[in-house]
């Protein structure tokens, strides 16, 4: 007879993947209005990329980039780059999402990535010191960091 409750504990792949995805944005963009925007984002270029969506038109304002994209179905979207998105996050969240939405095994995290959103906070108490060894791999394949000893101040 098959085990019940191990089924049950098997992640959803597709929950993990969104969960990951949530969890590096709300690092590396801390406030919760440009961490949403900054996923809109990203999934929009991803979408375009894929060839979900079709670009309509984009608009440069200052530091902001707003695009206008249309589904399948033809509804219209516009979707703003928040300013806390620079570029070389863009390109690494970009990657990561367009890995996450591929439907593949979830691998390691770009390190890069994975310095920006997490190293002040807990790559900087790593056991292994961030070296990339072996300890650092389960943090990067994990998405978030498990290799390092928490503070008495840490908050629970």
């Amino acid at each position: 007879m098959p085990n019940v409750e191990a089924a049950q504990e098997r992640p959803d792949p597709q929950r993990r993947a969104t969960n990951r995805l949530l969890r590096i944005v709300s690092r590396l963009v801390p406030a919760a209005a440009d961490a949403t925007a900054a996923i809109q984002y990203v999934s929009a270029i991803v979408a375009l990329e894929e060839g979900q969506a079709s670009l309509e038109a984009f608009y440069d304002r200052a530091a902001i980039r707003t695009i206008s994209i249309s589904d399948r179905s033809g509804n219209r979207y516009d979707v703003s780059r928040p300013a806390a998105l620079t570029p070389e996050i863009e390109a690494l969240l970009v990657a990561e999402c367009r890995h996450l939405t591929s439907g593949a095994a979830l691998q390691p995290m770009a390190a890069r990535l994975f310095a920006l959103g997490y190293y002040a906070g807990f790559c900087s108490r790593c056991r292994s010191q961030f070296d990339l060894g072996p300890t650092c791999q389960e943090c990067l394949f994990a998405g978030y960091p498990i290799n390092y000893d928490e503070l008495p101040t840490d908050p629970q």
